[in-house]
């Protein structure tokens, strides 16, 4: 996803690229990924008990938490855009953010 402005009158601004995903067969590694939260957050701790969640609680029933400082990331990846002045620019229509090569 580009943060940036589009001039087009007649359509929606086109904002992103599409990432394919292939493999040779069904059975396939992926590895996920997590990326750091904007800040920490308060988090239920839930732990499976016979294949169901349940809220974790302390010796007094009270429900605990953790905090967290990452999470899952999604499909859509916030990469700044490059600007036309800047010394990266090649003018290459789908030139990438460094960010994106890592």
């Amino acid at each position: 996803y580009y943060n940036k402005y589009s001039a087009g009158k007649k359509n929606l601004p086109r904002a992103h690229d599409n990432i394919l995903i292939y493999s040779k067969g069904k059975s396939y590694t992926f590895n996920e990924f997590r990326i750091p939260r904007d800040k920490p957050v308060k988090q239920l701790m839930r732990e499976s008990v016979n294949g169901v969640l349940k809220n974790v609680k302390d010796e007094n029933g009270h429900v605990k938490y953790r905090i967290v400082h990452d999470k899952k990331a999604d499909d859509v990846w916030r990469i700044p855009c490059i600007q036309p002045a800047s010394s990266e620019w090649t003018g290459y229509p789908t030139q990438k953010h460094p960010m994106l090569l890592e």
